[in-house]
């Protein structure tokens, strides 16, 4: 009676946690088609509602969606919870939609293809995301000026990945490759176990330096978990017992009717090339346009201070007193003051107005300043900056910094640790 009432539960939590990946991955792969995606983003408008009105009432929380570039926002964990509470809805019912024992098996066969999909699908979004080195782009005049004290944690992990493009590229090759297994059946094992590492090694840097995106990254480090699992047995007996195994059905439940079929082998077909032609394309237009095979503006790079007055005063203290600026003409400023303190805001150049807005980056504040080019080549920054009238003079330096000017070498006498 005990084994039965456990062989029960057994059940149902696996049909809970089923329930829950495959409501979780709900619209995919829609929302990855370039022209139905605004179409999804109106179809979710009720959830949006229900999930903010869960927040409010029944958390007392806020769970308002915010277009601020986290993935770990009060709405996230709320809308996961409500997924949650839908998926043990969704098992208990399960037995009754499902039916018979070989009907369940299909149906937990066909889920694990899907989740396979959405897997292979965003691996290769973020592998084909490094392996052409966009995600993190090398260090610019606005990091170079910071002192790594002064850095996020995500900021310092966003710097050393990004100071080497062959690291970069690599583990982005392994995520193509692991997302690239994903796509077929022969290969889904394979995929699913260079996966699990793959996305083992992102959860653990997400976690570790604070990046916002640990529950998705979370979400898609179970979903390996669960391509993988039903393999575990043969892999402990092969790699653990060294025992033969016994080989699995590719397809233990094939689509019966031909046109099906067809129909969905030339759906994944598409998926896998929308998905990596965009990526290539969109990763080739920025790394020309902005990455780093584009040729830098002429105000792109770090200046040193030569005047600095603000309100018509110039015996400032260090602490408000400018000695460097960094502009990255992809969006990024810095700050460098004479106290040491360094700080770094969001950047619009305007050129037709020969405008620069200055946002600090987490906040609404922001500061105008006209930026007329002067003969010397040197060019002036003025506007109201901190409540008081800024004036900065700003001559280029030209030393490169040596974070990213330091080529590599086979032979070093002795390290070069610095």
């Amino acid at each position: 009676m005990q084994a039965s009432i456990g062989s029960r539960v057994m059940a149902l939590a696996r049909r809970c946690f089923v329930a829950y990946l495959l409501l979780s991955t709900v619209p995919f792969p829609l929302h990855l088609i370039p022209v139905v995606d605004g179409w999804m983003i109106e179809a979710r408008r009720p959830w949006l509602v229900v999930v903010e009105w869960v927040g409010r009432e029944v958390l007392g929380a806020s769970a308002v969606p915010r277009n601020s570039g986290s993935g770990d926002a009060m709405y996230y964990y709320v809308s996961a919870l409500c997924i949650a509470v839908v998926a043990v809805v969704v098992a208990l019912v399960w037995p009754r939609l499902a039916g018979t024992r070989a009907r369940s098996s299909r149906v937990l066969d066909r889920s694990r293809a899907y989740m396979c999909l959405y897997l292979g699908s965003y691996l290769l979004v973020y592998g084909w995301n490094k392996l052409i080195p966009t995600q993190m782009p090398i260090p610019g005049p606005d990091r170079v000026i910071v002192p790594y004290g002064d850095s996020s944690p995500m900021g310092l992990l966003w710097t050393f990945m990004g100071a080497s493009a062959g690291y970069q590229m690599l583990t982005g090759l392994v995520e193509v490759v692991s997302g690239s297994l994903l796509f077929w059946r022969r290969t889904w094992l394979l995929g699913g176990l260079l996966s699990l590492l793959a996305m083992s090694n992102v959860v653990a840097l997400n976690f570790c330096y604070g990046v916002p995106v640990k529950l998705f990254s979370a979400h898609l480090l179970v979903i390996a978990l669960f391509i993988v699992a039903p393999d575990l047995g043969r892999l402990v007996d092969l790699l653990w017992h060294n025992r033969p195994v016994v080989p699995r059905a590719i397809d233990p439940h094939p689509i019966a009717r031909r046109g099906w079929w067809w129909a969905a082998r030339l759906s994944k077909i598409g998926l896998y090339l929308i998905v990596s032609i965009s990526g290539i394309v969109v990763g080739g237009r920025y790394l020309m346009s902005k990455g780093r095979l584009a040729q830098p503006g002429p105000l792109h790079g770090v200046f040193r201070v030569v005047s600095f007055s603000r309100d018509g005063v110039t015996e400032l203290p260090d602490a408000v007193r400018w000695v460097r600026v960094g502009i990255n003409e992809i969006g990024i400023g810095a700050i460098q003051r004479a106290d040491g303190s360094s700080e770094r805001f969001k950047l619009k150049i305007q050129e037709d107005g020969r405008r620069m807005v200055w946002q600090r980056i987490g906040e609404d504040t922001s500061f105008s300043m006209f930026y007329p080019l002067l003969d010397s080549g040197e060019f002036r920054l003025a506007g109201s900056f901190e409540a008081g009238w800024t004036v900065a003079i700003l001559e280029r330096q030209d030393e490169p910094p040596l974070l990213t000017s330091r080529e590599f070498r086979w032979i070093q006498e002795r390290p070069f640790n610095r």
